[in-house]
């Protein structure tokens, strides 16, 4: 009997032991701050978001959409608990995507804090931090996916003084999934 036990400690240690590693801290207060909702635009994608986010289509092609947690026809609103985030869909590949936003980050006031890779939908995707732009959103992180000859860019806009902004934007981020 004790043997069984030894043995079933040892199976169950290394995973105890190797659970905080897969563990998204980053994301642990998020989840304790917002009661995120599935949000599907049809045919095109699915994201989740704070439930108490609006979303909008900006275009007539239907590639260009907005989510915030502010009434986007009242600029009162706006604070520094906003947050903007966007999801825009272009015909042209990911290479051109992204060297043409660091050519104009390059000759803008903004500039990168840090940038990397992840992966978003099951796809390998650039991410990029930036601060120094904007007067109500000084800090933005922007997803860059490639869908073959597409990119999805998902830009998202906060101030640095709210305090679930990062995590908040990187779960909406990470939850992106094309439909097509």
């Amino acid at each position: 009997m004790i043997k069984r036990i030894l043995i079933c400690i040892y199976l169950i240690l290394p995973f105890l032991s190797i659970e905080p590693l897969f563990i998204n801290k980053q994301n642990v207060h998020a989840l304790a701050e917002a009661n995120f909702e599935n949000h599907t635009i049809i045919n095109k994608f699915t994201v989740l978001i704070p439930a108490d986010w609006q979303a909008r289509t900006q275009s007539h092609t239907d590639d260009f959409f907005i989510f915030t947690n502010y009434q986007m026809e009242d600029k009162k609103t706006i604070s520094t608990e906003s947050i903007k985030t966007e999801v825009v869909f272009l015909a042209e590949p990911l290479d051109v995507i992204l060297g043409n936003r660091l050519r104009a980050i390059k000759y803008s006031q903004e500039h990168i804090v840090k940038q990397g890779d992840t992966i978003i939908d099951g796809k390998p995707a650039k991410r990029i931090w930036c601060e120094g732009d904007g007067i109500n959103f000084t800090h933005s992180i922007s997803s860059y996916i490639a869908y073959h000859d597409k990119t999805v860019i998902i830009h998202s806009y906060y101030h640095p003084q709210n305090p679930v902004a990062v995590d908040t934007i990187e779960r909406v981020h990470w939850s992106f999934k094309h439909l097509k």
